[in-house]
């Protein structure tokens, strides 16, 4: 199965560089300014063929790797943009890259939301801001105009050209006119006006443009360190933060978060392709030494294995003896590959489980579940079971209803007890015995009317009517 890819992963600062759990997902460079009209040409290369494209991807990377082993340190300006966020919420690359061009008539829930807006467009441009003239309310005495200007907007003061040079980490004030004038009316804050030209040169952070496409890389070395640290069980988020340890600094190091998930997942794709193979093998040599075993695969247009389902010669004999109730559950469906373990189980006369079959699927969406129940319902001879028991899982709610129409779904009363403990465990826990009482009402009513009468009366005694949770359940009842 694909590694998901929305994976995002957070990094502790201890660098004091101002990117404070920064997260850095995959950075497109279409659409960002960072580098003005640079193209990424070496998005689309291929150098994955001929010893010259291999050279050059050497080289270039090697490139890279001196710039970002040895970085310079923040300039004055970088320390200004990133001054302007707070510690705690130092935006992503992905929020920096999709950063929109204010325009008046943009509203907000506040002025904080608004300052956050249009710092975001300034790091992405190149500038910095901040905070300059407000407006009370004569009424009310309280802000409701505010105007945001970019940082080099004073008249510059310092004239002695030794000062200057002695003070090399000023900002060089240039009158720059930019601003962003919001005002408030009726709780909202929109732009009233706004001036985005400025008089000097703005600086886009390099260390900020290395992470555009064209400008990560991954040696060969740091290739075989993810897979040793990946065979090892090291998590994701630890392997990253490996790398900035021994690199020094997060600067330093040449690819992102999404560069080491998809590498991870090329890697697990290889694995699992192998043990496809290998149980294919093994589901060969199953026909031969058993003439009832069956098996069923479910494949995607380029003949990739999503999901598999399996029985054999005894579990299909003791579903035609014992499958008038069958248990469905995916609680526990951890494996290597994320793949959901679904078994489906009976009890035999002895009140001891039975296997029936098993899958091995994709995903839990209502889809595949529907498939296995079709192959399950194939491998049975199209004998339906008279119940099905479930949690209360949505998707499979709609497969059972698709696939299996004939069936009697109902929920499993141990799933039911348990959400009620995860999730009102605080509730019950002021209530006094409403939860054993609430369990006694489920387990022992005897008709539909007892246990109506019986529950409501046993809320309201305990003030617990209109409790979401415990409606949901009631509503569910049948």
């Amino acid at each position: 199965m694909p590694l998901c890819e929305n994976q995002v992963l957070k990094f502790e600062n201890e660098d004091n560089e101002g990117y404070a759990d920064s997260n850095i997902p995959e950075l497109h460079a279409d659409g960002a300014s960072f580098a003005g009209e640079n193209a990424c040409p070496a998005d689309n290369a291929d150098y994955s063929n001929g010893d010259e494209h291999g050279n050059k991807e050497d080289e270039k990377y090697e490139e890279t790797l001196e710039s970002v082993l040895n970085p310079e340190e923040p300039t004055a300006e970088e320390l200004e943009m990133d001054r302007m966020f707070a510690n705690k919420k130092y935006p992503t690359m992905q929020e920096i890259s999709e950063a929109s061009t204010p325009t008046v008539g943009m509203e907000f829930d506040s002025k904080d939301d608004a300052f956050f807006f249009f710092a975001l467009y300034a790091r992405r441009v190149g500038f910095a801001i901040k905070k300059d003239t407000s407006y009370e309310s004569r009424k009310t005495n309280e802000i409701t105009r505010q105007t945001f200007s970019c940082n080099r907007c004073r008249d510059d003061t310092y004239v002695d050209s030794a000062l200057r040079q002695r003070r090399t980490s000023r900002i060089v004030q240039t009158k720059c006119k930019v601003r962003m004038f919001v005002k408030e009316y009726r709780g909202k804050w929109s732009i009233s006006n706004v001036r985005l030209e400025h008089n000097h040169n703005l600086a886009p952070s390099e260390w900020i443009v290395r992470f555009m496409k064209c400008h990560r890389s991954m040696s060969a070395s740091d290739k075989t360190l993810i897979h040793i640290l990946q065979e090892t069980r090291v998590p994701p988020r630890n392997i990253m933060k490996i790398f900035r340890k021994t690199r020094g600094s997060f600067r330093a190091v040449p690819f992102d978060t999404k560069n080491l998930e998809n590498e991870l997942a090329k890697e697990r794709k290889k694995i699992k392709n192998r043990d496809i193979e290998e149980l294919l093998v093994l589901f060969k040599e199953a026909r031969e030494k058993m003439p009832g075993f069956r098996h069923s695969l479910d494949v995607d247009s380029d003949n990739r294995v999503k999901s598999i389902f399996w029985t054999d010669q005894i579990g299909r004999a003791n579903y035609s003896k014992f499958g008038q109730f069958v248990s469905f559950d995916t609680t526990f469906s951890t494996n290597q590959y994320g793949m959901p373990f679904a078994p489906i189980l009976g009890v035999d006369n002895y009140g001891k489980t039975v296997v029936f079959g098993v899958g091995l699927l994709e995903d839990e969406r209502a889809d595949t579940f529907k498939w296995l129940f079709e192959e399950f319902l194939s491998a049975m001879d199209n004998k339906h079971p008279e119940t099905i028991i479930t949690d209360q899982d949505v998707a499979m709610r709609i497969a059972i209803s698709e696939a299996l129409p004939y069936t009697v779904h109902r929920f499993c009363n141990f799933h039911i007890s348990k959400n009620l403990d995860d999730k009102l465990s605080l509730f019950f826990a002021v209530r006094g015995t409403l939860k054993e009482e609430l369990r006694a009402v489920i387990r022992n009513s005897f008709t539909p009317e007892e246990f109506e009468n019986s529950w409501h009366d046993l809320l309201e005694r305990h003030n617990a009517l209109g409790e979401p949770h415990l409606d949901r359940i009631y509503d569910i009842r049948a």
